[in-house]
């Protein structure tokens, strides 16, 4: 455990696969006074760690589950991590590879790969030290997955494992250290919170709650949708809203320009928008989010006169969308020029 050294100052660690805790127990012994946080499926062995490791905050589930984060203990404290640490499952049995859809990518790629995925856009951590197996960082399988990858997380090998490393199996491994890239245009961290310090550059918050699985909750969240976008961007309140239950990913609070993932915007919805209290945007909705209101008035503007840039970021055989990708390029470039 070496590779975490550098992360001596972290407080908090997570592992969404893990196992007898083996990991966690070598972060614990490098990184002196850590809370430990974990997933897994085996049901024997959370038993197993909750007895050994009353402390820790453990869950059963399974990490590639969107409801495991939203309904278990540890996935909804898990983005209070600085550091995680992983050793995913290789073997895909019979299978060619799972289907992913999360905040940054969608498509198919390894089980491992979809492991490093959910915990790297599910907690969010600065850094994360991983046991991988060496295809995925060569196969073509989780090539797009690679590519997507870079633009949040730079990677950097620290040596291999032989291929006898790990009883049973005969799989030739890597351990990977993926460090948070440092942009001005950043994705946010959804926990609950203060409105942001002052700055004048945008975050890119992506909702995360679809329209199928929210709940209606009395005295829940007001839940943004982009059938809303255009009423919000009127000055319509949130009286109108439904209330439902919070997830973890996607809740906003304080001053926003609002977006929508699926078709292409129109102009008259590309105004600012200050929520009181916080809302949970539907997997459909993004915002850029701001720590005042002149702030987001200035960029409301910037974007309405870029709107037939922002248009061309809409792309697709069907319903033409935007990817989390080419939405922080752009805001990125457009930063330069504000």
């Amino acid at each position: 455990m070496a590779e975490v050294a550098d992360s001596a100052s972290a407080t908090a660690c997570f592992d969404s696969a893990c196992g007898d805790g083996n990991l966690l127990t070598a972060v614990q012994k490098v990184v002196g006074g850590i809370a430990c946080f974990g997933l897994d499926q085996d049901s024997a062995a959370i038993k197993r760690l909750r007895r050994s490791n009353p402390e820790w905050v453990l869950s059963r589930g399974d990490a590639l589950q969107q409801r495991t984060w939203s309904r278990t203990r540890a996935g909804r404290l898990g983005g209070s991590c600085e550091l995680a640490v992983i050793n995913p499952p290789f073997s895909m049995g019979r299978w060619k590879g799972v289907e992913v859809k999360s905040a940054s990518y969608t498509g198919r790629c390894s089980v491992a790969m979809a492991h490093i995925l959910a915990t790297l856009f599910r907690v969010c951590p600065e850094t994360c030290v991983a046991i991988v197996p060496e295809s995925l960082l060569h196969s073509e399988l989780d090539a797009n997955a690679r590519s997507s990858l870079e633009f949040f997380y730079s990677m950097s090998i620290h040596g291999g494992l032989r291929s006898t490393t790990f009883a049973g199996a005969r799989a030739n491994a890597v351990i990977v250290r993926f460090g948070r890239q440092q942009r001005r245009a950043t994705v946010a961290a959804n926990s609950p919170g203060e409105l942001p310090t002052v700055r004048a550059n945008p975050r890119l918050v992506r909702g995360g709650l679809p329209v199928h699985e929210a709940e209606l909750l009395a005295g829940g969240r007001p839940f943004v949708h982009s059938t809303d976008l255009l009423a919000l961007a009127r000055g319509e309140s949130l009286d109108g809203l439904d209330l439902v239950r919070p997830i973890k990913r996607g809740g906003v609070i304080g001053d926003v320009v609002l977006l929508p993932r699926i078709g292409v915007p129109r102009r008259e919805q590309l105004q600012a928008v200050r929520f009181a209290r916080r809302v949970q945007l539907s997997d459909c909705v993004l915002a850029l989010s701001f720590s005042s209101k002149a702030h987001a008035e200035r960029w409301a503007r910037r974007v309405r006169t870029e709107w037939r840039t922002l248009c061309r970021l809409y792309r697709g055989t069907g319903a033409r969308y935007v990817t989390m990708r080419r939405l922080l390029t752009w805001v990125d470039a457009l930063e330069k020029r504000v």
